[in-house]
């Protein structure tokens, strides 16, 4: 709601069995989607879509954030620059991967945090 408050459209896909994940798990999905998401706020071109996706599957939760790039390289005085840092220390201390940059004029933000408390439903 509020990427889409701040003009971006949401284009959301969560794959339900994600709430099965245990709460460290849930947790550092979120945490990754927050800042994300505030990245994409704060740089994005106004009016771009950001696009979310949430996946599990028996090897783990599986996170990917995608926000347009601008046109020109923005600097925000409000940032610390420690965001993803602190996401990919967060996301290696589980055993998962952890990658942020540009990709086609997009910033991609995935990782892949995993699980062995997961039992998927068939």
């Amino acid at each position: 709601a509020t990427l889409e408050d701040a003009g971006h459209p949401v284009r959301l896909v969560v794959n339900p069995e994600i709430d099965r994940l245990d709460a460290t798990s849930q947790k550092t999905l979120a945490r990754i989607v927050r800042e994300a998401a505030t990245n994409a706020m704060r740089y994005s071109p106004k009016g771009s879509p950001v696009d979310i996706t949430l996946g599990v599957d028996d090897a783990g939760a599986h996170v990917q954030v995608i926000n347009q790039l601008p046109a020109q390289a923005r600097v925000d005085p409000n940032s610390t620059g420690s965001g993803l840092l602190g996401l990919r220390e967060r996301v290696e201390l589980t055993n998962g991967s952890f990658a942020a940059g540009e990709v086609d004029a997009h910033w991609v933000v995935e990782a892949d945090v995993p699980t062995s408390d997961v039992t998927l439903s068939t």
